[in-house]
């Protein structure tokens, strides 16, 4: 039998309830006589076939419905992959019917299997749209969907478009987890779900100003009623074991369309790099070299939780609510830095520093909307608030032990700090979507309200006491609101798009440090344009052009003046001055019968927020600060193409030639402009085949290169990776295994140097990048019912990561 182990009824009773009430039960079999779990009843009105009620049958095929008016009625009882039985249903009394047989559409399920939609990209005037819906890529879960879209890069738990990091929005709401969070929710969500995915590499006014490239995922809309969810589970080995336990929910009637979702994620990792600093002295020569091995083991456990609740109040409003839930009680590192220190290539001594790390954190947010539909050509009024509380509490404990070259014992330092950040973020909005014929006129209002609180305590603790150090400890807080209205406007005439918009944001800054006082108050205007043309003279051909401008403002954690040490010779500071940095793009695309798409693209982007690595050679010390570059500009040439090649074999393929050039303020050299640039290119090939005639045995091939590439004054080079994994559906689809390695030659290192006047120093990574992981995934429930899931999710959150 087919059936699983689960037993659920779910029933509802549509009108008002009066006089007798009425059951009308039986069962439902397939050919062979076996119950058939989880088909759909309804039972309908003669007249015009309206829904008066519905269920769907238990684990025995057998189904009741009750509180039923006596009358005349159609009942109809369906499964996808059989046909629809019909018959008329007069009732008086409580009746009980004979066995209902199913029969299966063979012939209607072989033509699908054969006409099989193929994914399409579209070029849209401010978007390129990948429609996987119903396509032999819409398989496995939401995250692997990525690597088979064109133009999506993946570097471990990264999202890339256009070389930098994307922000991602679930239903044109934003996903403000962090990237190894996000990665898990989409890991965990089937892509049979997915209609399609935007990139919009210059999103329109309508989007926050903030941030710069757009992923937005799209799900399928839901339109049968009933009940599905899965349980999903994945083990990783790397030099550590990893585990992912999940489970999904998904409710809906007439009324009521429900999500709910729980993972959670015991995770153990090992990163370990190597640090080289060559320090000079004042006349210029070098001086002390610095080499460092560094390893952290990181123990945590997280628990997420997420639900929506879409109310359909009439046929033209929806009361929409939703909550995430994340909570992280245990997070540990455990830091083991060993330091050599050479003059003219004789060690002159050595030390190595013991730290740890605790932390408890916990992001949550709640979220309340409202639409309304005005007219029949999709016309909409939308609005809504937001909440987000985070709190993060960590305790930093520092141990280091001095040796002279003999080994002998020299002196030791120890200290400890005690910090938590907390942060609370409110938004509120409205939207009004007009359409009107061939165009929309799309206008709207938000505001922002961001408090953070941080606090840091710095003790000594040599000789076992401690003591509070008030030079290094601090208390800081900040506030931010931001007020924002758009207008947008586009036109369609024949073979010419056009759309113009406009976004203003004022932004107001306070932040208070005990130490240093008032520092970075900030009031600020700022007008984001976004313009966008396209010309489509047939079928085969497509030309558009866009400009748009951005701003990115800092994250919460780099404005905090506080000190995270590796040892007491090395740190990594934020940095309260920080300013907001603004992006120009402008972008010329051809695209050539909807699979060969070329780009040429220029940026720039002023103030750009960064980390830079900066070495003290007079006091032998390094730090890694948190800072504004002058100018960086970009210059690219990208090239996509994806298609079919035959039945079994599916190729996408992205490439990408730029030339970087960044500008920044050398501190530690006579505050000099410094510039870092860089020819380079990306490739990434996938490649998917169908191993079976079924189509339900599938592999994929995934291999990716960077040649040069820079970050602020750090410049990378040769990284590369290739991926395989392998995909089997089982129980009539009832279940799914993956397993699959990542980086199989364990080639995805990073060699990273920062090399100019004065500053020395190379930072060599070595991640967990070579992984084998084994996933199981099992559907209950009416699991081939489609739905509408979307992530509810809360504007200005993302900068908490």
């Amino acid at each position: 039998m087919r059936q699983p182990p689960f037993f659920y009824l779910l029933w509802f009773c549509i009108g008002a309830v009066y006089g007798q009430e009425i059951s009308l039960s039986g069962q439902i079999v397939d050919t062979d006589n076996l119950g058939f779990s989880y088909a759909n009843v309804l039972l309908l009105s003669p007249k015009d076939s309206t829904l008066v009620s519905g269920t769907i049958t238990d684990e025995q095929g057998v189904f009741i419905l009750k509180n039923l008016e006596a009358g005349n009625y159609l009942l109809k009882n369906s499964f996808i992959g059989f046909k629809d039985e019909y018959r008329s249903i007069s009732l008086k009394h409580n009746l009980e019917l004979k066995t209902i047989t199913l029969i299966k559409t063979v012939e209607a399920l072989n033509e699908v299997t054969i006409s099989a939609k193929k994914p399409r990209i579209k070029r849209e005037i401010d978007r390129l749209v990948f429609t996987v819906e119903n396509s032999n890529l819409s398989t496995g879960n939401t995250f692997d969907l990525l690597r088979k879209t064109p133009g999506v890069i993946l570097n471990g738990d990264k999202i890339i478009i256009k070389n930098s990091s994307a922000t991602v929005y679930l239903n044109n709401k934003k996903v403000y987890l962090s990237a190894s969070e996000l990665r898990a929710l989409l890991e965990s969500f089937d892509a049979t779900n997915i209609k399609a995915v935007e990139i919009i590499t210059s999103p329109p006014a309508s989007f926050d100003a903030e941030g710069g490239s757009v992923l937005n995922i799209i799900t399928s809309k839901n339109v049968s009623i009933g009940y599905k969810g899965n349980l999903n589970g994945q083990y990783q080995q790397a030099s550590l074991p990893k585990y992912r336990i999940g489970a999904n929910h998904f409710y809906k009637n007439k009324t009521v369309n429900l999500f709910a979702s729980y993972s959670f994620s015991p995770r153990t990792e090992i990163k370990k790099d190597r640090n080289t600093i060559q320090f000079f002295s004042p006349q210029g020569d070098k001086a002390a070299l610095w080499e460092s091995d560094f390893k952290r083991r990181t123990k945590k456990y997280s628990h997420n939780a997420n639900a929506i609740l879409d109310i359909n109040l009439d046929d033209k409003n929806t009361l929409s609510a939703s909550t995430n839930l994340l909570f992280i009680p245990k997070e540990d590192y455990q830091n083991t830095d060993r330091t050599s220190i050479s003059t003219n290539t004789q060690l002159d001594s050595r030390f190595i520093t013991q730290s740890t790390v605790n932390k408890d954190r916990h992001n949550l947010s709640f979220g309340l909307s409202h639409d309304l539909v005005l007219d029949d050509r999709g016309s909409k009024l939308t609005s809504g608030i937001d909440y987000i509380d985070y709190d993060d509490e960590q305790l930093q404990k520092v141990n280091s032990k001095y040796f002279l070259p003999d080994n002998s014992f020299l002196n030791e330092d120890s200290f400890l700090s005690k910090s938590y950040q907390k942060t609370k973020i409110f938004t509120a909005k409205i939207d009004l979507v007009k359409n009107h014929e061939k165009g929309a006129f799309e206008t709207g209002l938000k505001f922002s309200n961001i408090d953070n609180e941080s606090a840091l305590n710095f003790f000594d603790t040599d000789n076992n006491t401690e003591v509070l150090n008030t030079n290094l400890s601090d208390d800081f807080k900040y506030s931010e609101q931001i007020y924002a209205a758009y207008l947008s406007w586009n036109k369609d005439w024949g073979k010419w798009d056009f759309k113009l918009g406009l976004r203003a944001e004022i932004t107001e800054i306070k932040a208070t440090s005990i130490s240093l006082g008032d520092v970075n108050n900030q009031d600020y205007f700022d007008l984001f344009p976004t313009t966008y043309l396209q010309y489509s003279p047939n079928d085969k051909n497509n030309f558009s052009l866009s400009y748009s401008r951005r701003i990115s403002r800092p994250r919460f954690q780099s404005l905090n003046p506080f000190k995270y040490f590796i040892n007491e010779n090395s740190s990594i500071d934020g940095n309260p001055n920080l300013r907001r940095s603004l992006e120009d793009k402008i972008a010329l695309s051809y695209t050539y019968k909807s699979k060969y798409i070329f780009e040429l693209g220029y940026q720039t982007i002023n103030n750009g927020l960064s980390v830079l690595p900066f070495q003290d050679n007079l006091n032998n010390t390094y730090r890694s600060v948190e800072s504004n570059l002058e100018q960086e500009i970009q210059y690219s040439l990208d090239f996509i193409y994806f298609d079919s090649i035959n039945s079994w074999w599916y190729v996408s393929m992205y490439m990408s030639g730029f030339y970087f050039d960044v500008d920044f303020i050398g501190i530690e050299s006579n505050a000099k402009k410094v510039s870092n640039n860089t020819w380079g290119y990306y490739v990434q090939v996938y490649n998917q085949f169908t191993l079976s005639k079924d189509r339900t045995f599938t592999g994929d091939l995934t291999s990716s290169y960077f040649s040069n590439f820079v970050f602020g004054s750090y410049s990378f080079k040769n990284q590369f990776s290739l991926n395989i994994s392998f995909r089997k559906t089982i129980w009539n689809k009832r279940a799914e295994i993956t397993v699959g390695i990542d980086d199989i030659f364990d080639t995805n290192n990073v060699l990273s140097s920062s090399k100019y006047l004065n500053q020395d120093n190379s930072f060599f990574s070595r991640p967990e990048s070579r992984i084998f992981s084994i996933g199981f995934r099992y559907n209950f429930g009416n699991f081939r019912l489609s739905d509408n899931n979307r992530k509810g999710q809360i504007d200005q959150g993302e900068r908490l990561n």
